[in-house]
């Protein structure tokens, strides 16, 4: 018995509609968006860790306890305290 290849065709629109929503779920992939503090304060650019620590216990940055002072950051939530601060 051959094998059987199947064809899917779709219009250009409705494939850049899937790849956006495919790039859209590849991104929210939780398992990529914990980072360590170096790079949480890297991205926000900042180098007093007790202007850090009044953020995180602000509840303005979203972080979870790993173990004793180990300490893992959202990613999403450190763009989205950027984003809020902006002068839009």
């Amino acid at each position: 018995m051959p094998d059987i290849i199947n064809i899917i065709c779709l219009e250009s629109e409705a494939l850049k509609s899937l790849v956006k929503q495919l790039a859209i779920e590849l991104k929210d992939d939780p398992a990529d968006d914990w980072i360590n503090e170096k790079e949480a304060m890297g991205i926000l650019d900042i180098a007093s860790k007790t202007t850090f620590q009044k953020y995180r216990d602000t509840g303005e940055i979203i972080f979870s306890v790993v173990t004793g002072k180990k300490y893992l950051y959202k990613k999403s939530s450190i763009l989205s305290f950027i984003e809020k601060r902006s002068n839009q």
